[in-house]
């Protein structure tokens, strides 16, 4: 059987169209980009990249998006650096890496730090922020100014700020609460969490850190830091240098932020980027910050048991401008 030229020809044609027809009508999966698929979710650039537009492929990544996972170096003629009187521990963000300890792994309460846990945990439940809560007498823990009374009608965003700019007890016993939660329930939470961030030698018996159970080390409390201070809700609320709002029922409240190194390190490279500090008798007088540069070189420093109200201020300044000044990163 003899086949023409014509008709081999002809099939030919008949094929390409018929997948010409095919590819417009079905376009690939990648000819726009879906909408979450943004810098920092999917393509794994750095974090300041995460609230830009969708990045054009076709122009490559920034440079900073392939900053190398290199630990700071310490340059040749460093200075050496004690904590005095403390425990304390210093992390760079990027790597995870410690770049100094001093007996960051002595076991200690944490007073009131446990709120960035408890942040943590209130956020992962996706509780509205405005959720109305009513305060109860369970609520009224010790240890805090009365700003709140029982009866006292609270959005659940006040709650929030109370807590981590005041460092306001009932503030986060009633943020716990207001997720509907048994209080065992959200306890239980906040040491699931521990684990799921690596934290071994860290656990919690109430939301507060007033409790002496509430326990963890300085090498932990860094990476318990930096996780929270990535979250852009608990970042705003611990850099608020005062919060005011009125109660359901018009009754005014304002609280100054207990973080008095939100002065020191405001507008001037490195800056602070979230802080939180923490008290009680048996856990001494305690602090965990976030620094960064103008380089994008982030660094969280603890101090655990200090012995006086100013101590872990002055010991975490002195942290921070001593690993700036003796340290460098790889570009």
């Amino acid at each position: 059987m003899k086949i023409s030229i014509h008709s081999i020809l002809g099939a030919f044609i008949i094929v390409f169209f018929v997948s010409a027809m095919f590819l417009v009508s079905s376009p690939p999966a990648m000819q726009s980009l879906p909408e979450d698929f943004r810098a920092g979710k999917v393509l794994g650039v750095s974090e300041a990249m995460a609230d830009r537009s969708i990045i054009d492929l076709g122009k490559g990544f920034p440079k900073s998006s392939f900053r190398p996972m290199v630990p700071p170096n310490k340059k040749d003629k460093a200075e050496n650096f004690t904590f005095q009187n403390c425990g304390g521990a210093i992390l760079d963000s990027r790597t995870g890496s410690m770049i100094y300890t001093q007996d960051a792994d002595q076991e200690m309460p944490i007073a009131s730090i446990t709120k960035l846990m408890s942040a943590l945990v209130f956020l992962d439940t996706k509780t509205d922020w405005e959720k109305v809560y009513t305060i109860k007498y369970s609520d009224l823990v010790g240890g805090s100014k009365n700003y709140l009374v029982v009866g006292d009608e609270v959005k659940v965003k006040d709650l929030f700020y109370l807590g981590l700019v005041g460092s306001i007890n009932p503030a986060v016993e009633a943020l716990a609460a207001s997720t509907d939660l048994p209080r065992e329930e959200f306890i239980k939470r906040m040491n699931d969490k521990a684990k799921e961030l690596g934290l071994s030698k860290t656990s919690f018996v109430d939301p507060t850190g007033l409790d002496s159970g509430d326990t963890s080390t300085a090498a932990e409390v860094v990476k318990l830091a930096d996780a929270a201070f990535k979250n852009k809700f608990i970042q705003e609320a611990t850099l608020t240098e005062r919060y005011e709002f009125k109660t359901v029922g018009g009754k005014n409240i304002a609280v100054d932020n207990t973080d008095i190194l939100l002065d020191n390190f405001a507008d001037k490279s490195p800056r602070i980027i979230g802080g939180k500090t923490g008290f009680t008798d048996s856990a001494g007088y305690c602090f965990v910050g976030k620094f960064i540069d103008d380089n994008g070189n982030a660094v969280v420093s603890a101090v655990l048991g200090g012995p006086t109200i100013n101590s872990r201020f002055s010991e975490t300044k002195k942290a921070v401008v001593w690993v700036y000044d003796n340290f460098s990163w790889q570009e």
